[in-house]
């Protein structure tokens, strides 16, 4: 496996060429891929402007972002002692806010698409059992393990839960087992979601919905696969696939 360094700003920063551009280009030129993003979709963007021809190459994106509207990312509900008035912190849309004229760049080519949001991740938690059968394993799942454990004592300290929703893992678990996901085909925009007010008024999402839901204005529009939940034997299957054979 090779790592390459991709974007380092926005799409509508400076557009240098970056050696994860180049790599992706030759990987899409050999044959039809499913890539699967786990941040702001900056670096699809950059290898996919301009190249039709690559663009038919994307066989599927798989791409953590995206919700419905009016959806707030509130895990605690409630539930803990974190920073907002005692009930846990509202998390944003990070990677679409990191680079929403990537994203809408992105939705206008109407490659296929799969969204693994928030909502997906509430179906999912990891414990420190979890994490303990992680570091159990050693090799590669034991490293996880260990730079995972800072991240559970965020969600117990400022969340108020016991256990941390995987996001990106949910994304990599679905390009490989996407049976595990519930979904549906929707359509979706980048577009300022309308039902969302008071502190969070009509903030820019990349939003999915219904047809008779499609906001008056919108950057970009598209059909997308949204997945939505995830089935209880997840969080197992996953921790078991990490951890490889014992």
């Amino acid at each position: 496996m090779s790592v390459h360094r991709g974007s380092s700003k926005p799409a509508g920063g400076t557009r240098a060429l970056e050696s994860a551009h180049v790599a992706l280009r030759q990987a899409l030129e050999m044959g039809t891929l499913t890539v699967v993003s786990l941040g702001p979709l900056t670096n699809v963007a950059a290898v996919l402007a301009g190249r039709p021809d690559l663009q038919t190459r994307v066989g599927r994106l798989v791409a953590v972002m995206g919700r419905r509207s009016g959806l707030l990312f509130h895990p605690a509900e409630g539930k803990g002692h974190g920073i907002l008035f005692g009930h846990g912190p509202v998390f944003s849309d990070f990677n679409f806010e990191q680079d929403r004229q990537a994203a809408a760049a992105v939705l206008a080519m109407h490659l296929p698409t799969t969204l693994i949001p928030y909502e997906a991740g509430r179906d999912v938690t990891v414990t420190a059992r979890g994490l303990d059968q992680l570091a159990a394993s050693g090799g590669a799942a034991a490293w996880v393990a260990e730079r995972a454990r800072g991240w559970l004592d965020f969600w117990r300290t400022e969340v108020g839960i016991d256990g941390f929703y995987p996001f990106d893992a949910l994304a990599a678990a679905y390009a490989i087992a996407p049976g595990h996901f519930d979904c549906a085909r929707a359509p979706a925009w980048v577009a300022r979601d309308d039902r969302l007010w008071g502190w969070f008024k009509h903030p820019w999402g990349l939003i999915v919905g219904l047809d008779r839901e499609r906001p008056t204005e919108s950057e970009a529009s598209g059909e997308v696969v949204y997945c939505p939940r995830a089935d209880a034997a997840l969080g197992d299957w996953m921790l078991g696939r990490l951890a490889g054979p014992r």
